[in-house]
C-alpha cells in the first residue's frame, strides 16, 4: 500500500460510486442530561476516559489529572500534569496522559492515582494517546512537532517515531496492524504500520474538510472522520474510499464508535460525535454499510471529547465553561424506540 495507490483508489471509486447525503435529523433523539459532575481546579479539558470495572472517570484538565467515581462524580483523587491532554488506561495494567507544556507521557498507578515515571519526548506538544493491545504500545501524537511517538504499553519505554506532514489531530487504531491520524490542513487521514512505524500513505476526507477526530468500528473496519466544517466522512479502511458524508456539528470535536450503545432493543451500533458549537450528534449504524444522523441534542458550546460506558451505557462530556465540569447523559425511551422502529 503507497500513497498514489491510497488516494486514486479513493478518488475513483468517489467519483464512481457518490451516495447521497441524508438530511441532518431534528433534535431530541431521546439521549438527556442525568447528573453534572463537578472538577476542580481551573484550565481546558484535555482528555477523558472511562474505566467500566473498576468504575473510575479520568478527566485531564489544567494541571491536574481528576478521578472521580463514575457512578456518583465523587472525587476519589488526583495526579499533578502539565496542561493534561489525552489519557488512558492499558490493558497492561498502566495508566498514561500527555503533558502538551511539559513534552512528556506521564505513567500511573490506576490502583493508588500516583505518577510512577515520566517520559520526555522530543516531539513538542502530545496531545493525543492511542492504545493497540495487538501491537503492545501506546501512540502518542503530538501536533506540535508533526511526529507520532510509539511507547512500550507495559514500560512507557520508547520504542520509536515517525514524522509526518502537516498539523495532527486526533487519531485512532484498529488493533490489526493500522494506525489512522487526522492531518487538519491536508483533509488526509494518514497510515502508519503499528509494529515498524512505516507509513503506508493517506486517504482523503474529500467534501469533509478539516478532519479533528477520528473513531473506528473495528469489525466493519469503517473510520469515523468529524471534520471542522460540520461534515463526517465514513471511510472504508481497506481502500480509503468515503462511501457516507453526514452533517455533524462545527469545529473541534471528538468522537466515540460503539456496538448496541444502548443495550438491547436499541441501535445496532452508533457514533457520538460531541462539537465545539454545542451539538452532539448520534450516528446510527443501521448496516455495515449504512449510517444515519438518528438525531442531534443541544449540548454547552467548548466540549469536545465524549467517553461511553460499557456497563451502564451512560455518555460523559467533560466541558471547561461555566466551569470544569463532566455531563452525564442517559437514553430514554424515544432513542430505543425509533430503534427498534427502524429495523
Amino acid at each position: 500500500m503507497n500513497k498514489t495507490v491510497l488516494l486514486a483508489a479513493a478518488a475513483g471509486l468517489a467519483s464512481a460510486l457518490s451516495i447521497a447525503t441524508p438530511a441532518l435529523a431534528q433534535p431530541g433523539a431521546g439521549y438527556r442530561v442525568q447528573a453534572e459532575y463537578k472538577l476542580e481546579g481551573a484550565g481546558p479539558v484535555g482528555g477523558i476516559w472511562i474505566d467500566a470495572v473498576s468504575r473510575r472517570l479520568y478527566v485531564a484538565h489544567g494541571e491536574q489529572v481528576e478521578v472521580l467515581n463514575a457512578d456518583t462524580g465523587n472525587r476519589e483523587g488526583a495526579m499533578p500534569a502539565q496542561d493534561a491532554a489525552g489519557i488512558l488506561v492499558a490493558e497492561a495494567g498502566h495508566g498514561f496522559f500527555a503533558n502538551r507544556s511539559g513534552n512528556s507521557v506521564a505513567l500511573f498507578d490506576p490502583a493508588s492515582f500516583t505518577v510512577t515515571n515520566t517520559v520526555p519526548l522530543d516531539a513538542k506538544g502530545p496531545e493525543s494517546l492511542v492504545y493497540d493491545s495487538e501491537a503492545g504500545k501506546v501512540f502518542v501524537v503530538a501536533p506540535g512537532s508533526g511526529q507520532v511517538v510509539a511507547l512500550d504499553a507495559r514500560t512507557g519505554a520508547i520504542t520509536g517515531s515517525v514524522s509526518l506532514e502537516g498539523h495532527l489531530r486526533g487519531a485512532v487504531t484498529n488493533n490489526m496492524g493500522s494506525l489512522f491520524i487526522a492531518v487538519e490542513d491536508r483533509n488526509a487521514i494518514d497510515v502508519v504500520d503499528t509494529h515498524t512505524l512505516k507509513f503506508l500513505g493517506s486517504f482523503p476526507s474529500g467534501d469533509a474538510q478539516g478532519p479533528v477526530s477520528l473513531a473506528i468500528d473495528p469489525s466493519g473496519r469503517r473510520l469515523f472522520v468529524a471534520c471542522a466544517n460540520g461534515k463526517l466522512a465514513v471511510i472504508d479502511t481497506d481502500i480509503g474510499f468515503t462511501f457516507e458524508e453526514l452533517q455533524v456539528g462545527d469545529g473541534d470535536s471528538g468522537s466515540f464508535f460503539t456496538f448496541a450503545p444502548q443495550g438491547k432493543g436499541g441501535w445496532k451500533g452508533a457514533d457520538f460525535v460531541a462539537s465545539s458549537d454545542g451539538a452532539l450528534t448520534l450516528v446510527q449504524m443501521n448496516a455495515f454499510i449504512r449510517y444515519s444522523v438518528g438525531g442531534t441534542v443541544s449540548i454547552p458550546k467548548g466540549i469536545q471529547n465524549v467517553a461511553w460506558d460499557s456497563k451502564t451505557h451512560w455518555l460523559y462530556l467533560p466541558g471547561s465553561t461555566p466551569g470544569p465540569r463532566v455531563l452525564v447523559m442517559t437514553a430514554g425511551p424515544a432513542a430505543v424506540e425509533s430503534a427498534e422502529a427502524a429495523q
